[in-house]
């Protein structure tokens, strides 16, 4: 039950749940703990819409600035992550309550670590010069596996 998280000192702030009929794929959470972190936790493949985000083999350019260069990125984790942003962005504030995170961990395991570091590299990259007013964090930390 949501009551019980595995790991104690941890609160959950919000679940998403995939609602297809709205449009809603990802299954994602946003916990904090007392000591300053936050996590952005993706839950990996399980349906037959999650495999087909897997399937969806082309390359977007994505410009980096600070690189002077492009980065190419899996066209379906981009996608989600772009469909994502505003309501992971807006879940990460209420979970600050207005005080900065010292650390935001993102992660996940196989396309929910796709989908982190897919996260991650839009807010570092496409929004770079609004990060620090978007994200109430001092670092930001993937974890995928």
């Amino acid at each position: 039950s949501l009551d019980h998280l595995p790991v104690p000192g941890l609160e959950l702030v919000k679940l998403q749940t995939p609602e297809e009929h709205h449009g809603i794929n990802l299954q994602w959470a946003v916990l904090r703990d007392s000591w300053g972190s936050c996590f952005v936790v993706f839950r990996g493949s399980e349906t037959v819409l999650d495999w087909t985000e897997n399937s969806y083999l082309s390359l977007r350019r994505v410009v980096v600035p600070a690189w002077q260069g492009v980065l190419l990125l899996h066209s379906g984790f981009w996608s989600t992550a772009e469909a994502e942003s505003l309501c992971l962005l807006e879940a990460i504030r209420e979970a600050s309550a207005g005080v900065p995170f010292e650390t935001l961990i993102l992660c996940g395991g196989s396309k929910g670590g796709a989908n982190a570091l897919a996260a991650a590299i839009q807010w570092s990259v496409s929004h770079a010069e609004a990060r620090d007013e978007a994200l109430p964090c001092r670092e930001m930390l993937v974890v995928t596996f």
